[in-house]
C-alpha cells in the first residue's frame, strides 16, 4: 500500500477552508488517487460513485484553477504543489524514486525544473513589488476608502473583487486601502463593504473609475443623470466597457459571448447598470455560491434580474439546520437543500 506525507497545517490554510465541502473532500481524494508524480488519470463517473458527489470537470477546473494543470487534452491532470510537498520541491535524477517521477512527468512532455518557474509564476497570490508600487503612485498613497494619506509601509494593495470570489491580479482589480480598512473588508464585496460601513460612495467609485478608465456599472459619470436620451447614448457608447467590469466579478467567467449578448439586450440604462451591479452582489453573498454552486456565466446574466432584490428564504421545517426532529421524536433529515 503507498503511503504519503499529508500536511497537517492544511486546515488552517483560507483557500481550503472558503471551498465547499464537497469540493474539500475531492480535494482529498484528488491527492489520494493521483499517481507517485502528481498526475491523475480524469475519470469524474468512478470519482463521484466513490465519493457520493455530483461533480463535473468544468466545476473543478474552475474552482481548482490555480491548483490543477490540464494535460493531454484534459484526459490527464497534473497537480504541481504534489510534486513540491512530497519530494522537497526539487527532483534528483540520481534518487530512483524521484527518476520514476521524472519519467513520468517527461511522458506528458513536462520539464518539471522549467514547468514550476513558469506555472508558479503565473499562479502567484503575491503582488509583485514593482506592481505594488505602481499601484500606489496611481492613487497617490490615499486609501480609496477612508481618503487618507499614508506612507508606503502603512498601505495595502487590496482587490476589489477578492481573491476568495475569483479576483485576480490584475491592475484593473487593484486599489489602495490602509491596513484598517484592508482588514474590514475581507471578502466582502465592493456594494456591500461600501454599505456595511456607510462609506462614501460616489467618491469611492469616482476614484476607480478615474484611475482605471473604465465604466463601472455602479459608478457611471452620468450617474444620476435626469436625462435619460442621454444615460442610453452614454451606455450605448460604452457598454463594452460596462460589460467587461462586470464580467471580471463574476466567478465562473464560462460562455463569455452568450453573457455579452444577454448583457447588451437587457442592460439599456445606467439604473440598469447599476441594477445589474446589485443583483451580481446579492448572487455573490448569496448561499448558493457560498456552498459552491455557481451557474456559468452565460446563464446568470441571462436571468440577473431575478437577484436585484433577492433575500434568502429560511426553510420552515428545518431552519436550514438540514434536519428537524419529528412530533414523534424522530430525527429526519429535511429535503431541502441543507439536508442533500
Amino acid at each position: 500500500m503507498a503511503k504519503r506525507f499529508t500536511d497537517t497545517e492544511k486546515w488552517k490554510k483560507k483557500w481550503i477552508r472558503n471551498l465547499s465541502l464537497e469540493h474539500k473532500l475531492f480535494w482529498m481524494y484528488l491527492l489520494d488517487d493521483c499517481n507517485h508524480a502528481g498526475i491523475w488519470d480524469v475519470d469524474m463517473d468512478v470519482a463521484n460513485i466513490r465519493l457520493g458527489t455530483k461533480l463535473d470537470e468544468e466545476t473543478i477546473l474552475e474552482e481548482f484553477s490555480e491548483k490543477i494543470a490540464s494535460l493531454d487534452d484534459g484526459r490527464k491532470w497534473f497537480i504541481p504543489k504534489f510534486i513540491e510537498f512530497q519530494y522537497d520541491g526539487e527532483l534528483n535524477p540520481d534518487n530512483r524514486a524521484h527518476a520514476s517521477v521524472i519519467k513520468h512527468l517527461k511522458s506528458q512532455g513536462i520539464d518539471y525544473s522549467q514547468f514550476k518557474r513558469e506555472y508558479f509564476k503565473k499562479v502567484s497570490h503575491h503582488v509583485p513589488d514593482k506592481l505594488r508600487k505602481e499601484i500606489y503612485s496611481n492613487f497617490n498613497y490615499i486609501c480609496v476608502y477612508c481618503n487618507q494619506k499614508f506612507e508606503f509601509e502603512d498601505l495595502c494593495v487590496d482587490h476589489i473583487v477578492a481573491r476568495a470570489k475569483g479576483g485576480t491580479n490584475e491592475k484593473s482589480n487593484l486599489i489602495t486601502s490602509c491596513k484598517e480598512c484592508n482588514k474590514k473588508k475581507c471578502d466582502f464585496s465592493l456594494n456591500k463593504f461600501i454599505k456595511r460601513y456607510n462609506l462614501d460612495e460616489i467618491r469611492i467609485l469616482g476614484t476607480i473609475t478615474k484611475i482605471r478608465g473604465l465604466i463601472s456599472p455602479i459608478n457611471a459619470p452620468n450617474i444620476g443623470c435626469k436625462d435619460k436620451d442621454k444615460d442610453k447614448d452614454m451606455v450605448k457608447d460604452k457598454n463594452i466597457s460596462g460589460f467587461e467590469m462586470v464580467w471580471s466579478k463574476y466567478p465562473r467567467r464560462v460562455g463569455k459571448k452568450m453573457a455579452k449578448k444577454h448583457f447588451e439586450a437587457s442592460v439599456k440604462t445606467v439604473d440598469d447598470l447599476k441594477r445589474l451591479d446589485q443583483a451580481l452582489a446579492n448572487y455573490l453573498d448569496s448561499k448558493r455560491v457560498l456552498g459552491g454552486f455557481i451557474q456559468n456565466g452565460s446563464t446568470w446574466f441571462n436571468n440577473w434580474q431575478d437577484w436585484i432584490d433577492y433575500e434568502e428564504k429560511v426553510c420552515p421545517k428545518c431552519k436550514d439546520k438540514g434536519k428537524f426532529t419529528s412530533k414523534t421524536g424522530y430525527e429526519i433529515i429535511c429535503d431541502c437543500p441543507a439536508g442533500k
